[in-house]
């Protein structure tokens, strides 16, 4: 996953900002093959990790993921590929086809954060290659219309400090797994 990843965002880092060099806020206006199987790979990494943690919950274990993936193509965690060519339409069709033949998680808790609380955090991070402000800006613009592939969405204040995030979470997996079953 890592390497999909790396080739697929393809940064590269400043050594005197520690922010990326690479405008990536800027549309590209085709995906190239490698990057399109790269993509590939991770949408078949995604469907594999879920049927792995569907077979863990059915067992009756309670699984925790920190990424769900979407069907919005361009969307984060959804299929990203945008064809210009015969390869690049095959991966593409394929890319979508192993998103939808996911299984789907039986909740989701989204967490949301007003953006400059998010820049603000950013600036306190110890990281190398944080995220310019208009890159945050732009992912949270993003994030607001995203709907993951899920039974149930649960939307929680995420600006709330960590143990009030924490049980407001906590609370939400109880009152899912309280629920009738139809």
């Amino acid at each position: 996953i890592f390497y999909c990843r790396a080739i697929w965002r393809d940064v590269s880092e400043s050594k005197n900002t520690g922010e990326h060099s690479k405008n990536i806020l800027e549309k590209p206006s085709y995906t190239s093959i490698i990057s399109s199987f790269a993509l590939v790979l991770l949408a078949f990494e995604r469907k594999c990790v879920l049927k792995k943690s569907r077979a863990k919950a059915d067992n009756g274990n309670l699984v925790v993921l920190d990424r769900c993936p979407s069907l919005q193509v361009g969307q984060m965690d959804g299929p990203k590929i945008l064809p210009s060519n015969f390869i690049t339409e095959f991966l593409s069709k394929l890319e979508i086809y192993l998103y939808q033949s996911s299984v789907r998680v039986d909740l989701v808790i989204k967490l949301e954060v007003p953006v400059d609380v998010l820049i603000h955090r950013n600036k306190t991070r110890n990281k190398l290659g944080k995220e310019s402000v208009n890159e945050i800006k732009h992912r949270f613009n993003l994030f607001k219309n995203y709907t993951a592939l899920s039974n149930d969405t649960k939307i929680i204040d995420g600006s709330a400090i960590l143990p009030i995030v924490f049980s407001d979470s906590i609370l939400s997996i109880i009152r899912y797994l309280n629920k009738p079953r139809t």
